[in-house]
């Protein structure tokens, strides 16, 4: 799955200026400061600057728990959570869903439960553990009821569930009643959907067709500048091309994904991708002298870095 649009599923707390009788009523400073530490946190992830988006999404952890906003706590967990989980540090994400999960629980709040257990299914699914993800999706579908509301990324990981389970006709139909329903400015939701109809096509021996998709993920990653979501995109085009033996653009989209990951700093995805070229330099001869150059000078911050 995955790790990067599975999951944009960030939470805003909505702090309104509120009308009676026609007089605006200003938010407390001490109100909205929680809120203005996530506004900052979600433009750090939007951009893949993880680190920097978890210190902020901790900032407004400690400022909604000074004020006692419940509401404001839960948000900034479950966000958390997702930072941990994209990072790959699944037990720490664990842990921040869980006290999520209680502090939503205490709330009521069935929306906040929807995407909070979401969450925490991407957890299961990529920890492998398919009957928890299920048993989790489950839940999160009655909250769905109960808040009365539409959530594509839930049907989405629905399809990762049943892809997972080798199901990929029940899959591709989730995935085909979901997309015309998506907000068509949604574009990270909208890349997001493509990627999980890719892996359905890759399972299903369509490489052709998974190329497809992935061209149309990789299209709204850039229109919404998500770089994480653009170097994998690149590098799942990437893999297609080395598996079907073209190697020339394998390497290609290789080499433009791990310049992303390098200055997003993302150094063992980017080590990871260097293993790949590597592999087709020595039965195709390339020359990875340059890239390798780039790659050292950015992982080193010798860069106009983007999360600096």
């Amino acid at each position: 799955m995955r790790p990067s649009n599975a999951i944009l599923m960030i939470i805003l707390v909505a702090t309104a200026v509120s009308c009676a009788g026609g007089a605006k009523q200003v938010v407390p400073t001490h109100l909205s400061a929680g809120m203005g530490q996530i506004k900052k946190g979600n433009e750090w992830y939007q951009r893949g600057c993880y680190n920097r988006s978890l210190e902020h999404y901790m900032q407004a952890n400690e400022r909604f728990s000074l004020s006692d906003q419940q509401a404001g706590i839960a948000v900034s967990l479950n966000n958390i959570g997702n930072v941990y989980r994209i990072l790959e540090d699944y037990d720490s994400a664990a842990l921040f869903f869980d006290e999520a999960y209680r502090t939503y629980s205490a709330l009521g709040d069935a929306e906040g439960m929807v995407r909070l257990l979401t969450n925490r299914a991407s957890v299961y699914l990529a920890q492998g553990e398919l009957a928890k993800a299920e048993a989790t999706l489950n839940k999160a579908e009655v909250s769905k009821r109960q808040a009365g509301m539409l959530y594509p990324p839930l049907e989405r990981n629905r399809a990762i569930l049943l892809t997972r389970q080798g199901r990929y006709g029940q899959a591709e139909a989730v995935l085909n009643e979901l997309l015309p329903t998506i907000d068509p400015g949604n574009r990270t939701e909208i890349a997001a959907t493509h990627v999980a109809f890719a892996n359905i096509l890759t399972g299903t021996n369509r490489p052709l067709a998974a190329i497809d998709h992935l061209k149309a993920a990789l299209s709204a990653d850039q229109w919404a500048g998500y770089h994480q979501g653009i170097a994998d995109d690149l590098t799942a085009l990437g893999s297609i091309y080395q598996t079907t033996g073209n190697h020339q653009l394998a390497a290609d989209h290789y080499q433009r994904s791990l310049k992303i990951y390098a200055l997003i700093g993302r150094n063992r995805k980017a080590m990871e991708i260097l293993d790949r070229l590597e592999e087709i330099d020595r039965s195709k001869g390339l020359d990875l002298s340059l890239t390798k150059l780039f790659m050292d000078r950015w992982l080193e911050g010798k860069a106009d870095h983007p999360c600096d």
